[in-house]
């Protein structure tokens, strides 16, 4: 088993950097009452300022929270609760962060709970005069054999929502009946396959997702593979084709000594290069790797060259 580290206690932001410096400040430190504890996830933030997110663990029930810190004058932060899981068929566990959209509504995941015989929710927070109202958007359980979603969600432009649970990517469209999901590929681990996406996706222009596997990829190096680096495409206009398509972009431990991506989300800028952290590198501490697309004369991307940007020393 490798550690799964929970960071229970500070969200830190970094400040404008003075010398060639960050200085860093603690916004809000975790723990306290029906707070919440356990920061896994990435913090959103509104045109305002403010800074949403959420906690595994604590609150009125101890199945989590989502909450806003909010700047004041005095350069305090103040916190709200915008919503206590456990108290219900809600879920619990929101291991995930939240996405917002252009209403302010919150979208996101929990690994657990949501009654029955389910394994995990996708949920909606909306914004109301009596303040915050939880909507569960989809419940995971055997009828679409997955569950436990971990990483964040992603959203298009068609307010379709993307995620990963314990074995597959699915997604969630609005209808007139509610919400319907999708599993858009199930990761086997066989032929090369990762398995595990504890990292949520995200998306470019075009509509493809792109990702991480915490294990598989068939390296030998690791007991159950290393992990993956993925990309899903949406079938092609006229195509007649249903299914996404997977490619493999990278697999660690077979070119390289790094394993296990995580939990932490993949980056790509303006050149459709990828950007993200995985164990493993010169000091065992773990590495920021950038992987870019190698295009063939045709046009079409061939491979993906990886280059390291640090190597973490672990001091």
């Amino acid at each position: 088993m490798r550690p799964r580290l929970l960071l229970f206690a500070l969200l830190i932001l970094p400040a404008l950097p003075t010398q060639g410096q960050h200085n860093f400040k603690i916004l809000h430190a975790f723990g306290l009452g029906n707070d919440g504890g356990g920061v896994w996830s990435s913090v959103t933030l509104d045109k305002a300022g403010n800074v949403y997110g959420t906690t595994s663990g604590g609150g009125a029930y101890n199945g989590g929270t989502v909450f806003r810190l909010t700047p004041g004058t005095d350069g305090r932060w103040r916190e709200a609760i915008l919503h206590s899981f456990g108290g219900g068929n809600d879920g619990a566990g929101p291991f995930g962060g939240v996405t917002a959209d252009s209403k302010g509504n919150l979208y996101g995941p929990t690994e657990t709970g949501g009654g029955g015989y389910t394994y995990g929710t996708v949920y909606r927070l909306s914004p109301g005069s009596n303040g915050w109202r939880e909507t569960v958007l989809h419940r995971f359980g055997r009828r679409d054999h997955d569950g436990s979603p971990y990483g964040n969600l992603v959203m298009d432009e068609r307010r379709n929502l993307y995620g990963t649970a314990a074995s597959a990517a699915f997604e969630l469209s609005p209808g007139p009946k509610g919400w319907t999901e999708t599993i858009l590929h199930q990761f086997t681990g066989k032929n090369g396959d990762g398995i595990d996406p504890m990292a949520g996706p995200i998306h470019d222009a075009a509509g493809n997702l792109y990702g991480t596997t915490d294990l598989g990829g068939g390296s030998k190096v690791c007991d159950d593979g290393c992990g993956t680096v993925w990309e899903l495409s949406p079938p092609a206009l006229g195509s007649g084709s249903q299914g996404w398509t997977e490619h493999i972009l990278h697999r660690f431990g077979v070119n390289d000594d790094f394993s296990f991506p995580g939990v932490g989300q993949l980056a790509m800028d303006h050149d459709g290069n990828l950007y993200g952290a995985v164990l493993g590198g010169k000091y065992i501490a773990g590495v920021i790797y950038k992987l870019s697309p190698v295009f063939a004369t045709s046009g079409t991307s061939e491979t993906w060259h990886e280059t390291v940007l640090y190597n973490f020393t672990g001091r």
